[in-house]
């Protein structure tokens, strides 16, 4: 606190001021770390060819790696698979590839081991979003713990 010039000698509270300071302080330091988880699982995501199951996906079309992207809000931030990438759930935690009607019908599969026969077909997991948070935890960490210069 501190006594204002005013001739009646009123105490003036900087206590919002330094309250908005640390708000502005701490949305900087999750935003800096949600850019570099971001960036980290990009990169993760960009190889070429094919990937193996259990390893993170290749890059087919780029929409995962387009996908990927961090969110910031008041209250929290949010680093994941958004549009275009609606099937980032499925590329990290793996699903079911049902044959089409046509498929079905017709006893032809153009995918997979069994050419030529409808069959439901597991696409194993290629998690890329675990594994990011895990690996950049202590990174995440130290951005956290550092001190920005607020104006």
């Amino acid at each position: 606190m501190k006594i204002s010039n005013s001739k009646y000698g009123k105490y003036v509270s900087y206590v919002d001021d330094i309250m908005t300071q640390m708000e502005k302080s701490e949305f900087k330091l999750r935003k800096k770390a949600a850019r570099h988880v971001r960036n980290k699982m990009r990169r993760k995501v960009n190889g070429m060819g094919e990937s193996s199951p259990g390893q993170p996906p290749s890059k087919l079309s780029g929409n995962l790696r387009k996908g990927v992207k961090d969110s910031n809000g008041r209250e929290a931030s949010f680093v994941g698979a958004m549009s275009p990438a609606f099937h980032g759930h499925l590329v990290e935690f793996g699903h079911i590839m049902k044959p089409r009607k046509r498929d079905v019908v017709t006893g032809t599969n153009k995918y997979g081991p069994n050419k030529g026969k409808a069959k439901v077909v597991h696409v194993r997991p290629r998690p890329f979003v675990y594994p990011t948070f895990n690996e950049e935890a202590g990174a995440v960490a130290d951005i956290m713990a550092s001190v920005p210069w607020v104006k």
